[in-house]
């Protein structure tokens, strides 16, 4: 079904952008290589705007053991790690902060245990 509706020359779904990300995990669980690589590259050059989508794009992947070192994982990371507040919450675009700044705490955490001997966006 997904890669019946992929368009290669966009390397996306028609679909909203949730389901860019999410298709993406579900691919790499599946062993489509193809498909995650046309995903996965309209994921980087369209990374999400806003801290939660960003925090659960990142989420999604990294559950699935998508590579650390992936473009999307990378640039997605930095930016959620720039989007944080100098009180420490991550901005949420639907109402309260807490649930966004736990999912992007949660991500990030998981980004610093990935790289043990790169810089900790936490502590930045």
């Amino acid at each position: 079904f997904l890669a019946a509706h992929l368009d290669p020359k966009r390397h996306k779904l028609p679909s909203f952008a949730q389901a860019q990300w999410l298709a993406c995990g579900l691919a790499w669980k599946l062993g489509l290589d193809e498909m995650v690589d046309h995903l996965a590259s309209h994921l980087y050059a369209q990374l999400p705007g806003s801290a939660g989508e960003l925090a659960w794009m990142l989420v999604t992947l990294r559950s699935v053991d998508f590579p650390a070192d992936r473009g999307v994982i990378v640039s997605g990371s930095l930016r959620l790690a720039r989007m944080q507040a100098a009180d420490g919450r991550f901005p949420s675009d639907e109402g309260q902060d807490v649930h966004t700044t736990l999912e992007a705490l949660r991500v990030l955490g998981k980004w610093d245990a990935d790289h043990p001997n790169l810089p900790d966006f936490l502590n930045q």
